[in-house]
């Protein structure tokens, strides 16, 4: 468990370093429990708001999100 920490520890600082050289771009795939900010930036606003009023109407109560949950509008 302690070597898990260390190399979680050493991936996040190598991503602050390689930071400036990055696009910006998300790739879905690899992307981890980063916060709705960066599942809204990988399929653009437009998307992410059409996604989100389906999801409402036919998942309202968000009973399937997994992986990277895109919310029911309005909630």
């Amino acid at each position: 468990p302690e070597e898990g920490e260390l190399a979680k520890a050493w991936v996040k600082d190598f991503r602050q370093k390689i930071a400036p050289y990055a696009s910006g771009g998300v790739w879905l795939n690899f992307i981890g429990n980063e916060g709705q900010e960066r599942i809204r930036a990988a399929f653009g606003n437009g998307n992410y708001a059409r996604l989100a009023r389906v999801k409402r109407d036919f998942d309202p109560r968000n009973v399937f999100q997994g992986n990277q949950n895109i919310l029911p509008a309005g909630s």
